[in-house]
């Protein structure tokens, strides 16, 4: 009876050892943390973007999904972190798509979007981005990674990208031989050249230093960036000249797909498309805000004086990069309004 009485006991406390780690590995299971990396910080629109998802998708899963935010390059530059991506070791991060070839992710029409006065306006850019042959353009991501790495519904259309130096400017004579910064693919590095400028390589966190220090004399982005890089403390002089409008996209790890279940995916999809689209909407508001707020400080906003010299210079980058996608270049102006 003893002998029967210390088995059961011993058989009991079992049965509640193995409860307990269920119950231990249940509750583990319930928080689900994911990574997001971005090189924008949170001053920047594209950084409040990053930000709202990680805030969208806790809020619809009852904090059962935490995303992680990383922002203003602490994980890693653009190439480093899809990099990042193909091994796991980030769950999702922001792109601009003009970007992907050089990081590896090889959809030649979206490296097109990296030339000067092919978007003509932001509205041109939506009405693409935002039309079924923008939409087609995500799956190739998942085909050209062999699943390494996919694209999330959704594109950040940015307002316009302009010029700017520490002194005054009004046309691309007046910017000859500057070293302005440019961003660290082929396409932009040429870009610069053929703007009759010497172009210096930075990563964008890294490029305000390099204004402190004369290292280069004046840069290009759009006026969000000008702002909360506070770039315009070292070049209070910015030349609109509209050259390009940029296109982000939010990528997310073959692994960590792997790893979710289709409701959970779907969720993150859907809270990426919904701030993306907000992102998209709050640019131009925010470029009007920025505008007026610089100028207060005295910043001088320029018309070029030769705004074809600009777009005829751009002529030899179609003739490099474009070649072989005439069609499909053809194929994107024709949704300019």
């Amino acid at each position: 009876m003893k002998k029967a009485l210390i088995a059961a006991l011993v058989m009991l406390l079992a049965i509640g050892f193995t409860f307990a780690n269920a119950t231990s590995e249940q509750k583990a299971q319930e928080v689900i943390h994911i990574t997001l990396s971005d090189i924008n910080n949170a001053d920047s629109i594209l950084g409040k973007g990053s930000l709202y998802i990680a805030e969208l998708v806790k809020e619809r899963t009852n904090g059962r999904i935490i995303i992680d935010t990383f922002l203003s390059g602490q994980l890693g530059n653009e190439e480093e972190n899809v990099q990042n991506l193909r091994s796991g070791a980030v769950g999702i991060t922001r792109i601009n798509v003009a970007n992907l070839q050089t990081r590896g992710i090889n959809v030649p029409e979206y490296t097109l979007f990296g030339l000067p006065y092919l978007l003509r306006s932001k509205e041109h850019a939506e009405s693409y981005f935002y039309s079924e042959k923008g939409e087609a353009l995500i799956g190739r991501i998942a085909e050209a990674t062999d699943g390494e790495i996919y694209g999330l519904t959704g594109y950040i259309i940015s307002t316009p990208r302009h010029f700017f130096a520490k002194e005054e400017v009004h046309s691309m004579a007046d910017m000859a031989n500057m070293k302005v910064r440019c961003e660290t693919t082929p396409m932009k590095i040429d870009m610069m050249t053929a703007f009759g400028m010497s172009g210096t390589p930075l990563s964008l966190n890294d490029m305000y230093s390099a204004l402190q220090t004369g290292m280069i004399e004046g840069g290009e982005h759009n006026l969000t960036s000008i702002k909360s890089y506070a770039f315009y403390e070292q070049c209070p002089y910015i030349l609109l000249t509209h050259n390009n409008y940029n296109a982000n996209i939010y990528l997310i790890s073959g692994k960590l797909v792997d790893t979710l279940s289709k409701e959970d995916l779907q969720i993150i999809n859907d809270c990426v498309k919904i701030a993306c689209e907000k992102e998209t909407e709050d640019y131009p508001n925010d470029d009007i805000v920025i505008r007026a707020e610089l100028e207060a400080k005295g910043v001088k906003f320029i018309e070029p004086s030769d705004i074809e010299v600009w777009e005829q210079a751009a002529q030899v980058l179609y003739k490099k990069y474009g070649a072989g996608y005439e069609a499909f270049i053809a194929e994107v102006l024709s949704f300019a309004k």
